[in-house]
């Protein structure tokens, strides 16, 4: 698993469509810190649709093969991806305990302070502990997070100039410790992705990745631009535009 960390945070997820045979993610953009649309991106052809407006202030979601679930501020809702038909669930529908499962956070709360307090005794004491950008899967979790400029700052939807860089650590659940595993000099060298001891990095509109103990490589130059975002789907580096909501590259790593 890929770790999230993006310039402006958004929530991604992923579905297939087999019915025509055309591959999507589905993207969770802010209006509010905490709500906002949903949109659709086609990966075949870089269109983009809107599944939920802004007005619906949805707050989190995930999709699947024909189906979109969602919650705001009123409850849980589905959308039908084919017939665009949208459904509230009533708390006896049979898909509502699955909904509330699925989007039951996969890093509580508790889990997220204790990772902070560890990451304060680093020396690291303003950073937010994001549970989307935590990986688990073995016994060294692996995140990723930001140092603020502004000391008061603890939300993780902070833009590339409020903070001052990255931190790569390992988080270890038996004894609530950390480890720092990487941290650029500033927020011009960015980590956005990293697997199996390889970091994926962005600087200067650039891609590369990274061994925790080697040289870089660049993979991909990008465009001039100071609103990418970036996420994984599917063993792909995603890239897309905040401000023009356009599918920049999909690229194989």
């Amino acid at each position: 698993m890929r770790n999230r960390c993006k310039q402006i945070v958004e929530r991604i997820n992923s579905a297939a469509n087999p019915c025509e045979n055309e591959s999507y993610i589905h993207l969770w953009k802010y209006e509010t810190p905490y709500e906002g649309a949903i949109w659709r991106y086609n990966l075949e052809n870089g269109t983009v649709e809107e599944l939920v407006t802004a007005d619906d202030q949805a707050k989190d979601f995930f999709a699947e093969v024909q189906m979109l679930y969602f919650q705001n501020e009123e409850g849980d809702y589905k959308l039908n991806l084919r017939t665009k038909e949208l459904q509230q669930l009533s708390q006896t529908a049979a898909e509502y305990a699955y909904v509330q499962e699925k989007l039951e956070p996969a890093v509580s709360e508790e889990i997220c302070r204790s990772i902070k307090d560890a990451l304060g005794e680093c020396g690291y004491s303003y950073v937010y502990a994001d549970a989307c950008r935590i990986d688990r899967s073995g016994d060294q979790w692996i995140g990723i997070t930001q140092e603020p400029v502004n000391r008061y700052s603890d939300d993780f939807r902070i833009s590339q100039h409020d903070m001052k860089f990255d931190i790569l650590y390992s988080y270890d659940p038996k004894t609530q410790t950390c480890d720092i595993l990487y941290q650029p000099k500033n927020n011009r060298t960015r980590i956005i992705g990293y697997e199996d001891g390889v970091m994926y990095l962005y600087q200067r509109n650039r891609i590369y990745k990274k061994p925790l103990e080697g040289e870089k490589e660049r993979l991909a130059t990008l465009p001039p631009s100071d609103s990418y975002t970036f996420d994984w789907w599917d063993g792909k580096l995603i890239v897309l535009d905040h401000e023009t909501n356009e599918l920049v590259e999909v690229m194989e790593v």
